[in-house]
């Protein structure tokens, strides 16, 4: 069974767009049916940005992923080990700005080619921590 984490946020509901975000706790992009669910998750909601904590996998073979799923820019933070890892996606009507990331967050900013409304993002992914 795939455990499933999901937020959709509308960015901006004054605008004539809203942008949707796909923000996913993957826990490792290895087998075929979590491969599947994502595509199957971008096709249904057709997000603009798309958010994947815990990849499990180096650049390289998140890039393929990125190019099948039809985004046109990402930026990555590679997995120590065998764990952690995030990649954020973006079509090409979006422009991001990184501005600071490290294991657990990509900081930075966005803002959409057709209003050139600006937002300030952190997406963060911090590991389960029983002793908090």
């Amino acid at each position: 069974m795939i455990w499933l984490m999901m937020c959709w946020w509308l960015t901006r509901a004054a605008t004539s767009t809203d942008m949707k975000i796909l923000s996913w706790n993957c826990q490792g992009l290895r087998q075929a049916l979590t491969r599947r669910a994502l595509n199957d998750l971008i096709f249904k909601h057709r997000p603009c940005l798309v958010f994947l904590m815990e990849t499990k996998k180096k650049k390289q073979y998140l890039e393929r992923l990125r190019r099948k799923c039809v985004f046109s820019s990402s930026v990555y933070v590679e997995p120590q080990g065998y764990s952690g890892g995030l990649a954020l996606w973006w079509t090409e009507n979006v422009h991001i700005s990184i501005f600071t990331f490290d294991k657990n967050i990509l900081d930075g900013c966005c803002s959409d080619a057709a209003d050139s409304v600006s937002w300030h993002f952190s997406f963060v992914y911090r590991e389960p921590n029983a002793q908090l």
